[in-house]
């Protein structure tokens, strides 16, 4: 896992990172502190770029991939930061992304699997009312309510996805008939199922489940959601030639299939007259929006359900008192829509946040100096990191913090940078960055 936050004012970027990174094996996982996560996108020119998510696309780092880049970019430039996100991706196509058929297919199953286990949990919690042990599930118990179940979920969930506006960005995209003849052909999912196990104990070879997930899967990859992917997640920060002031695009990358790429614009700040600053967090970002924001997001979003469970059941218990004198009138109140009340309330909340503290921090930003910017983003990152140190969870965000201010005179200019090896006992590394 990863912390990376951008901040930005007309004067400067600062892109901060930790060091962290989660690697899952077949029985668990693993976190190391030695990542480097923020690299300069070129010798020359003000432009850098970090990565979180996984660590590489396909089988290849992202390390490898962003310094091949940079080498063959060399002193070239373009007018946006825009433009050098562009030119990156299409890079990586003509490299064919990296990938093999190999790879590719042990891409492809790992989605696979986290879309499977993702429905089964959610399907034998919903028969169950809590976290069941599936090995311990009768065959009754599977046919008449996990099965059920697993088919509405998935069923709902393919209507959803189908209904949602694309987020990808305009690029080139499967049709339907690539997209079936590439699972058919790479991947099949009756095969995927029958070799996972757990899923396989369930589904039993039921057609209408298979196609079920079929559908699903057809529908995920063709959308803009990657929560159940291997997704990477690329910052680029900095000055094109033409812009005056500093932007921050992110693109999201997810599986490869048939030399394209499914991926997405995340987020895309430009700093100009109207805004004139920005912070923006990205991956594990939450304690750092609480900082900012004042309220943690699970926070926020747990208060609105509440808010709208207190609701309905104060309908309910109201309709009970006069149910007994006026049955119309109870009905009436339980037929009570309470949600405009939620995201009313959610309306004015979010309001008085902004104009208490997120606008204030954002507005305080904007005067800040470029040695201000960077402190800023290293406390951010190490407040992250110290709260999962706090806590009892896995310390998915760790020391050291790598820090970088681009500027539009000054460049690409580290402030905190972990190096793996003794720069005093290898001059040549230097010099051979900047040969010609």
């Amino acid at each position: 896992m990863t912390a990376v936050v951008g901040i930005l004012n007309t004067s400067a970027a600062v892109i901060a990172a930790d060091s962290a990174v989660t690697i899952t094996g077949p029985f668990n996982q693993k976190i190391y502190n030695n990542a480097n996560k923020i690299f300069q996108l070129s010798k020359y020119n003000p432009i850098g770029v970090a990565i979180y998510g996984t660590g590489s696309l396909m089988s290849t780092p992202w390390e490898v991939v962003v310094k091949m880049y940079r080498n063959q970019l060399n002193n070239k430039s373009f007018g946006t930061v825009s433009d050098y996100q562009a030119d990156f991706i299409n890079y990586l196509k003509s490299k064919n992304y990296f990938s093999t058929i190999v790879g590719i297919t042990r891409s492809l199953n790992s989605s696979y699997y986290k879309i499977f286990n993702h429905f089964l949990s959610i399907s034998i919690q919903i028969t169950s009312n809590q976290n069941a042990d599936y090995a311990n599930i009768t065959d009754n118990e599977r046919a008449t309510r996990i099965l059920p179940n697993l088919k509405s979920i998935l069923q709902e969930n393919i209507n959803t996805l189908k209904t949602s506006p694309n987020h990808l960005g305009g690029f080139d995209m499967w049709t339907d008939g690539e997209i079936r003849n590439i699972i058919d052909t790479i991947a099949p999912v009756e095969i995927a199922i029958n070799n996972y196990s757990r899923l396989a104990d369930i589904v039993r070879g039921d057609v209408v489940t298979i196609q079920l997930f079929s559908e699903y899967i057809k529908s995920y990859l063709k959308s803009g959601d990657f929560r159940l992917s291997n997704s990477s997640g690329l910052v680029f920060i900095g000055f094109g030639e033409d812009e005056i002031y500093p932007h921050c695009t992110c693109s999201e990358l997810a599986e490869v299939l048939d030399d394209k790429i499914r991926w997405k614009i995340a987020s895309d700040i430009v700093i100009n007259e109207d805004q004139s600053s920005a912070i923006q967090a990205f991956a594990q970002g939450d304690d750092i929006s609480n900082i900012i924001d004042g309220i943690h997001p699970t926070y926020a979003s747990q208060f609105y359900d509440q808010i709208g469970l207190l609701l309905s059941n104060y309908n309910k218990t109201l309709a009970n008192l006069v149910s007994s004198v006026d049955p119309g009138l109870a009905s009436q109140i339980i037929s009570i829509d309470t949600q405009p009340l939620v995201q009313n309330l959610m309306q004015q909340m979010t309001a008085f946040q902004s104009h208490f503290s997120t606008n204030p921090t954002i507005n305080a930003v904007r005067l800040f100096s470029k040695e201000d910017l960077a402190e800023l983003a290293e406390s951010l990152i190490y407040l992250t990191y110290l709260k999962k140190r706090m806590t009892f969870t896995d310390e998915t965000v760790s020391k050291p913090v790598d820090v970088a201010i681009i500027s539009k005179g000054d460049g690409f200019v580290w402030i905190k940078r972990k190096f793996y090896f003794e720069q005093d006992l290898n001059p040549h590394f230097l010099r051979n960055h900047y040969k010609e």
